[in-house]
């Protein structure tokens, strides 16, 4: 998904904020491999792999959290978006540079121990002490529960660095190699992490153009008015013509009662009303159509 996101700001015509700057993209996107790197290695741990194996896993992970650190630091000296980014998460990320730098050699120091080669075990055991310290030192202010991995690694290096130590002193006394004269870590032969896209991503209907929505019904005529009557001068009667006569014009007689209460129904009826409810609601009304609308709106 990030990776679809990424091509999206790669075209857009507009900058991106911190949190969705191609910098800020590309760096989590190697922050989610190194994350699933992460997850191989504690699975792994748990099942009780072999040294060997242990020690290719863990000096993938250190690569790629090196290379996450990389970025944000690159970032951060150019004044690239990520570098703007909360430290409560930056820094998880450095956390985990120095741990897995030291788990790869502690896993290391083990295929020598296993080779009877003491001398290079206690060199890795040495380095790898030292940089889970430095890991645990740098989470100091973090919450216990996200510190305890960092510790229980540091203990554990410390643990079995003191032993062989004492080992080397007493019984082997075997010359300590300088650290930067061993082999560096091997790594797996062929990647355990890679960005698989979800099916739905190809499928053409996806990201399709959504159907218009269909054109709203035509409104209803208004209903029809009753017919007004003409007004009457105050002298027809004794003119004995009405308005409509004086023109030249035959108006017709304005509607009965029974009419126009027959009217007036049709006209609530072509509202939307219940014909029952209509005459019920004109005749509370005293014949308006207007009010029994509205008593039978409310």
């Amino acid at each position: 998904m990030l990776n679809l996101l990424l091509g999206e700001l790669r075209t857009a015509p507009w900058k991106g904020s911190p949190d969705l700057s191609v910098d800020t993209i590309d760096t989590l996107i190697k922050l989610m491999l190194a994350q699933a790197q992460k997850c191989f290695f504690e699975k792994a741990r748990e099942d009780g792999k072999s040294s060997s194996i242990m020690a290719k896993l863990s000096a993938d992970c250190a690569a790629f959290y090196q290379e996450v650190s990389s970025s944000i630091g690159a970032a951060k000296s150019t004044g690239r978006p990520i570098g703007a980014m909360s430290n409560d998460w930056l820094e998880v990320v450095e956390w985990n540079r120095l741990l897995f730098d030291g788990l790869q050699q502690y896993y290391l120091s083990k295929v020598h121990l296993e080779a009877f080669e003491y001398g290079k075990q206690l060199a890795r055991l040495t380095y790898a002490t030292n940089k889970c310290a430095e890991a645990v030192k740098a989470c100091a202010g973090a919450a216990d529960v996200l510190r305890k991995q960092f510790v229980d690694a540091h203990a554990k290096c410390l643990e079995e660095h003191t032993q062989a130590k004492k080992d080397n002193d007493l019984i082997y006394n075997e010359k300590v190699p300088a650290f930067n004269t061993l082999d560096k870590p091997a790594r797996m032969a062929s990647p355990l992490v890679k960005t698989v896209v979800p099916p739905r991503l190809l499928d053409p209907a996806t990201f399709a153009d959504p159907e218009p929505l269909p054109a709203p019904p035509a409104p209803e005529p208004p209903p029809p008015s009753l017919p007004t009557p003409a007004p009457q001068p105050p002298n027809a009667a004794m003119a004995g013509m009405a308005v409509g006569d004086a023109a030249g014009q035959d108006e017709p007689p304005p509607p009965s009662f029974e009419e126009a209460e027959t009217l007036g129904i049709e006209q609530l009826v072509a509202m939307g009303f219940d014909r029952e409810k209509a005459a019920i609601a004109l005749k509370a009304a005293g014949g308006s159509v207007q009010q029994a609308a509205n008593a039978l709106t409310t």
